[in-house]
């Protein structure tokens, strides 16, 4: 996840081919960021999960 002070779309998307799963931009809004971290943290979780089938 990161967090950008602009609204420069470039630089989000070039993040997010780079692997960041989500972002922010400044001012942060709390009620955002609850809700990117909770997505953030069921995304991890399905991950977590699908390996250990794999395994």
């Amino acid at each position: 996840m990161i967090i950008y002070a602009y609204s420069d779309l470039a630089i989000v998307r070039k993040a997010m081919n780079l692997g960041a799963f989500d972002f922010l931009t400044k001012p942060i809004n709390l009620d955002d960021l609850e809700i990117t971290i909770n997505k953030t943290l069921n995304h991890v979780q399905q991950l977590k999960d699908a390996l250990k089938k794999e395994n």
